[in-house]
């Protein structure tokens, strides 16, 4: 059975990115092909290249082939709302949810994030913003501008309904 490196699901701006750089940071500096997937990472490109990490917009776009074998590291940042993530050995995986999923859809289903538990031993990692008075703020905003359904994706890192 194929197994992952690592699988969060947190709320918004709980240090999701930040966390997932720094990985791939130890990853290159261990000597391994290193590829970070991020629509968000424009950023952060000019500091991940300088350790020789490759980054990637989306599941579908190419990498060089020295990145392409079994002992690369791969790093998907908001994988919940990518196209063309699939499941890799030893992945690195975090996001917050783009919506909530059935009892029935995460244990009988196939969908990426499905997958990801099973290969995680239906395990992930929950971080929440550390800052009670700005989580206050935020969560208060969030509540009064998005559906409840969202509010629990982008604010409590749900992803169960």
């Amino acid at each position: 059975m194929m197994r992952i490196a690592y699988l969060e699901i947190s709320a918004r701006q709980t240090g999701k990115t930040r966390r997932l750089v720094e990985a791939a940071k130890r990853f290159a500096e261990a000597g391994r092909p290193t590829v970070v997937v991020s629509a968000l990472a424009s950023h952060m490109r000019p500091e991940l290249q300088r350790h020789g990490i490759v980054v990637i917009g989306n599941g579908t776009c190419g990498v060089p082939p020295s990145h392409e074998g079994k002992d690369a590291a791969w790093l998907y940042d908001e994988f919940d709302w990518l196209d063309g993530v699939t499941a890799r050995e030893g992945g690195y995986y975090v996001t917050t949810a783009r919506f909530l999923r059935t009892a029935e859809d995460l244990f009988e289903g196939d969908g990426l994030l499905s997958r990801l538990l099973k290969a995680n031993n239906w395990r992930c990692e929950k971080h929440f913003e550390c800052d009670p008075k700005l989580y206050r703020y935020m969560a208060a905003d969030y509540r009064r501008a998005v559906a409840s359904d969202d509010f629990r994706c982008l604010v409590l890192g749900e992803f169960l309904k």
